[in-house]
């Protein structure tokens, strides 16, 4: 009789609307030299949306997890997953919270495929991702549910969609309370991280203490032709405690996230790229039943990187 072993599940929500996070400069970027001096900027991670604000979208998600268990006396078990997701539409704004965050929105679908050029849905297609509901018992933050207008859709479609689209799902603070400053900054300067705030946000069981991390203001950049603060920033977490199934004993953790935002000086009501990587490790045993022991280490990388551009009339 052997352990049985684990399939360890990274929640979307958590990699989602600010968490979750990943490096590279987003689509669409131009970038280009300017003179700091010594100007002092506000910083403004929030941009409240309003009902009807719709923006066009670009956004790509790579996941890769590999996962090997060892059983003494046996070759080792080794697991991987390797996927990639593109979405490009026009979203709508359906619904915001008391603080201007997108709680429902619609995608107008122009390309929605796997790395492979393997389509998900076609072309025209308009999705709902609805996250107007209360978080559930335990949770943390709301789960969107998707729907398909004039269709139904799979689960498969369901889990491609929250890599990439997804209205906002935390109850908690804003984006400013957790990763920015109320005190302007020059390039250059950095600022830490709201260890409670984001040790609360994280989807997994979290202690303040054991998180650490800062923002800086890199630069300053073009992107779609306006002028823009690029702020640059990561945090780490380790003894965190992910569910694992019975039996089986967490031993490490470690996750590591990093983002990239670009934010339109002239006060635009959109980011026009952002980006996010998280590195996600997990460790842990199982006593088998015939004394020894059977190990598992868990590796995932997920980066998403994100293109947004507000539309006329808008």
């Amino acid at each position: 009789m052997t352990t049985k072993s684990p399939k360890l599940t990274f929640p979307a929500s958590g990699i989602r609307g600010a968490l979750i996070a990943c490096i590279a400069l987003a689509l669409c970027v131009i970038s280009h030299a300017e003179p700091a001096g010594d100007r002092s900027y506000p910083i403004k991670l929030d941009f409240p949306e309003k009902v009807g604000m719709k923006i066009s979208l670009e956004a790509r998600t790579t996941e890769k997890v590999h996962t090997v268990v060892t059983i003494p006396g046996a070759n080792p078990v080794v697991r991987d997953r390797d996927s990639a997701v593109t979405l490009q539409g026009v979203v709508e704004t359906l619904a915001v919270d008391s603080k201007g965050r997108p709680i429902k929105r619609s995608c107008t679908i122009k390309d929605f495929s796997k790395n492979d050029g393997t389509q998900i849905l076609p072309a025209g297609s308009v999705v709902i991702a609805d996250a107007t509901g209360k978080p559930e018992q335990g949770k943390k933050y709301v789960m969107a549910a998707y729907t398909l207008k004039d269709g139904t859709l799979t689960p498969e479609q369901v889990t491609a969609l929250t890599l990439v689209f997804n209205a906002h799902t935390y109850q908690d603070a804003t984006d400013d309370a957790v990763y920015g400053t109320d005190k302007p900054q020059k390039v250059g300067g950095t600022w830490p991280i709201n260890r409670d705030l984001t040790a609360a946000r994280l989807p997994l069981p979290a202690k303040p203490e054991n998180v650490t991390g800062e923002f800086t203001l890199s630069g300053i950049t073009k992107a779609a032709g306006k002028d823009c603060l690029q702020i640059k920033g990561s945090f780490s977490c380790d003894k965190f405690q992910p569910k694992l199934p019975p039996k089986w004993n967490v031993t490490a953790t470690k996750l590591e996230a990093h983002m990239s935002h670009l934010i339109p000086i002239d006060g635009s009501a959109t980011r026009p790229a952002n980006s996010i990587e998280m590195h996600m490790n997990v460790s842990g045993n199982a006593t088998r039943p015939d004394g020894t022991l059977e190990t598992m280490e868990t590796s995932a990388t997920i980066v998403r990187k994100t293109s947004k551009s507000l539309l006329p009339g808008d």
